[in-house]
């Protein structure tokens, strides 16, 4: 199976996303991209988006990936505000 990786790198400006997509085809590539834009992330070089000012955007964009057609992995070595509440809200019991 192949996944699109997702990495956050955290700035003084705020939060980067960073998409690995080797694996996958272009067009699967273009639909992860439109998802991420659709939450208002600004397309910062080839592989990075720049977050936007708005803490609740890295959670709809996450949201928006469910709908896409290939499984997507997030390091979660570090995460938006938001994003680290709704891993630690998650019961793995």
């Amino acid at each position: 199976m192949k996944f699109a990786r997702l990495k956050w790198i955290e700035t003084p400006e705020g939060y980067t996303l960073a998409l690995d997509t080797a694996d996958l085809s272009p067009s699967i590539v273009a639909e992860i991209e439109t998802a991420i834009e659709a939450a208002g992330f600004k397309h910062a070089d080839q592989s990075r988006w720049t977050a936007p000012a708005d803490p609740a955007a890295p959670l709809r964009m996450w949201h928006a990936l469910e709908d896409v057609s290939v499984a997507v992995e997030m390091e979660t070595a570090t995460l938006p505000p938001i994003l680290e509440a709704e891993l630690l809200a998650l019961d793995f019991h």
